[in-house]
């Protein structure tokens, strides 16, 4: 099975904030922990693109380290960064 990334822009895009708590156990996520080898990618992260804030480079660096297949994000910006990325967008209700 392949891992995939999900930032927490895209949970919170899914949420109605209602019923937040339910759905996100519904969702069955794992979450990942920030150990030393994500903490060193995110700091290498940083070096690399100054303007990129701490969080964004520990989700970014946690799918590095996991060797995730994909990184799903709401955040366009980070498409330059890495080729895992894939931007999803909320499409506007009808």
């Amino acid at each position: 099975m392949a891992l995939i990334v999900i930032d927490a822009s895209v949970v919170i895009a899914l949420l109605d904030p209602a019923e937040a708590r339910q759905r996100i156990q519904a969702l069955e996520l794992l979450i990942a922990e920030a150990d030393e080898d994500v903490a060193v990618e995110a700091a290498r992260w940083r070096g690399r693109h100054r303007s990129l804030r701490l969080p964004d480079a520990l989700v970014l660096a946690t799918a590095e380290v996991r060797g995730a297949s994909a990184l799903l994000t709401g955040d366009a910006s980070w498409k330059a960064l890495s080729n895992r990325v894939r931007v999803i967008a909320r499409t506007p209700e009808s």
